[in-house]
């Protein structure tokens, strides 16, 4: 299956890191980083990894990578290949989730994206329709947003982006991700006021919703009536 194919490239990469890893300097890199948010989102991915494939923190990425990924921002495939410490092998195992993170945190922010490769790799291409297809399946399945995050070693931001997805293409119903609480509330913020992104949205309701949840009901907007919420961070 896809899943056991994947551990079985994880786990025969595994040499090549214990190899040239090195453990990373006990620094708390979050307190100098420009985006420390990001760092801990991709402190906590790394964590999820190393616990999923039992091995060392510093075998999926040393500290000081995700530090310099957190200053460099990287959204495509040759920027974070040039971030010292991803390497090949890094960057074909976790490259696509880290990209994922990186991207949603920018457009969260209104931080501005590096323009997309003019040849994106053929094989990123069909690992992100497989990730994305991955989660919507174990959803299908009965799993819940957190536990799917768990089983595949991402931040629950990223599932919840992945089924917001779908939301939009119209293979998901809201009812399906959020309660009718929920659904009302929201119904209600948006009916009261414009918003020109996600962001405005988000200081509005503070912590009753997450950015995914947000995201998921404005692309249900988008689908069901066709009418725009707001174009920007979404």
């Amino acid at each position: 299956t896809l899943f056991r194919s994947n551990k079985y490239l994880q786990l025969r990469a595994k040499a090549s890191l214990t190899k040239s890893a090195k453990p990373a300097e006990q620094k708390n890199l979050g307190n100098v980083s420009s985006h420390p948010e990001l760092f801990n989102r991709l402190r906590a991915f790394r964590s999820n990894i190393a616990e999923l494939e039992k091995i060392d923190l510093f075998q999926v990425f040393p500290q000081a990578t995700l530090y310099d990924i957190c200053e460099i921002l990287p959204t495509n495939y040759s920027r974070l290949k040039s971030v010292h410490g991803v390497g090949k092998v890094r960057l074909r195992l976790y490259g696509q989730q880290i990209l994922e993170i990186v991207t949603e945190y920018c457009v969260e922010k209104g931080l501005p994206l590096e323009t997309p490769e003019e040849k994106p790799i053929e094989k990123a291409k069909q690992v992100q329709g497989e990730t994305f297809r991955i989660t919507l399946e174990l959803f299908k399945s009965g799993l819940k947003p957190e536990e799917i995050a768990k089983q595949r070693g991402l931040v629950i931001s990223t599932i919840e982006s992945h089924l917001a997805g779908f939301v939009l293409k119209g293979e998901l119903k809201i009812e399906e991700l959020l309660t009718q609480e929920k659904i009302e509330r929201l119904n209600t913020v948006i009916k009261e006021s414009s918003y020109a992104n996600l962001t405005e949205l988000k200081q509005k309701t503070g912590d009753e919703f997450t950015y995914g949840e947000l995201r998921m009901f404005v692309n249900h907007i988008n689908f069901s009536s066709g009418q725009v919420v707001f174009t920007k961070n979404q």
